[in-house]
């Protein structure tokens, strides 16, 4: 059970300026977990913080500033973490970016700096000569601090980290983006190097622990966007977004293999819709056939003590190659969206027995969602 609430300011420090934002937030959050025969385990917990973002722009330059702290700490009742984590911990983060534009050029540089000295950035490039655009980006990131949960365990079904972990991020991305008439298509590569890489390993039954990887984690793919008519405003259009992912170092160790079996080798989604203005224009249409598909993996498990998912054995079942197909429709008026979907309509009939991502949790067959998304501003 979780509740936020936050409270936020906007104001001009001066006329024409961008706006300062201040915002300030808490949390409070409780977690119980029972088992028939076993102790109940209960975490209560707390985070009160804030947050400021200031844009500046400068002739060509476009610049960001943000801070963000905040503390966690623990009320009584806690039996799944260590009673110390009461005295809490205190974070924060600090980010500038830079946007330049000249021309057909544009230019992102950004750096970020968490509690510890540790730090992050990011550095981006795109080349827009029409019909071609060209493109990359590469960022460095010291990774998050580690959960509460991921250091010290919880009770006796999740094993915690056996030291600090200091998760280091690599990641690049390079292509290009060609345009002809209602055509459009953008491919481009890319690749992570992960030094340190900590996540959750099935260990039992119904038990866990947090590792950390012996040597990096290397993964490179290729993706595409496709797409026809994508943004007309009347009649068919058509996207597709198929990617290809591998892992470079499956090979390394038991760690490295869960972690290659755990995703797809090839993945895809793709729409098929039209768009109609009626009524006079009051009705902003869009009905939509959407799709998804991937090949065969193992995936995660469910870590039911935690509601965490975690990378299964080896040997463990594996989700079969399927897909989904959902068929859409969306409505605006004026500032309200209206939606209905009618969701894996495929789904136990004879075309299609049943599908998952997470083995023996199957995906909802032919089920029916509607609802209403009305911003009201004051």
């Amino acid at each position: 059970v979780r509740t936020d609430a936050a409270l936020t300011v906007r104001t001009r420090l001066r006329p024409g300026a961008e706006p300062l934002t201040v915002s300030a937030f808490a949390t409070k959050a409780f977690f119980q977990y029972r088992l028939p025969g076993r102790d109940t385990l209960a975490v209560a917990s707390r985070r009160a913080g804030g947050r400021l973002a200031q844009d500046l722009t400068a002739g060509a330059h476009r610049l960001r500033l943000a801070a963000e702290a905040w503390r966690d700490w623990t009320v009584g009742g806690t039996t799944g973490l260590p009673d110390t984590l009461g005295l809490g911990r205190t974070r924060l983060q600090l980010l500038l970016r830079d946007e330049l534009r000249a021309g057909p050029l544009a230019l992102t540089a950004e750096a970020r700096l968490h509690e510890g000295a540790r730090a992050g950035g990011h550095l981006g490039a795109a080349l827009d000569a029409r019909p071609v655009r060209l493109f990359a980006e590469a960022e460095r990131a010291a990774g998050a601090p580690p959960a509460w949960v991921e250091q010290h365990g919880f009770g006796p079904f999740l094993d915690g980290l056996p030291g600090a972990a200091r998760e280091r991020t690599l990641a690049g991305r390079a292509g290009l983006t060609l345009r002809a008439g209602a055509f459009d298509a953008t491919a481009f590569g890319f690749a992570h190097h992960i030094d340190d890489a900590v996540d959750l390993y099935e260990t039992g039954e119904d038990t866990a622990a947090v590792r950390v990887l012996p040597s990096a984690l290397r993964r490179a793919g290729a993706a595409a966007d496709l797409g026809w008519r994508r943004d007309a405003r009347r009649g068919l259009y058509l996207v597709a977004q198929p990617t290809l992912t591998t892992l470079l170092d499956a090979g390394a160790s038991d760690l490295h293999a869960r972690q290659d079996a755990a995703l797809p080798a090839f993945f895809a989604d793709g729409r098929l819709g039209a768009r109609y203005l009626l009524f006079n224009g009051d009705l902003d249409l869009d009905v939509s056939v959407r799709g998804r598909f991937w090949t065969a993996m193992r995936s995660r498990t469910l870590h039911p003590a935690t509601g965490l998912l975690a990378l299964p054995a080896l040997g463990a079942r594996s989700v079969p190659a399927s897909g989904t197909l959902d068929l859409v429709g969306l409505g605006r008026v004026r500032t309200a969206t209206l939606f209905i979907a009618y969701e894996n309509v495929l789904s136990g009939t004879t075309f299609l027995a049943g599908n998952y991502l997470v083995p023996v949790y199957p995906l909802p067959e032919r089920r029916l969602r509607f609802g209403v998304f009305w911003p009201i501003p004051n």
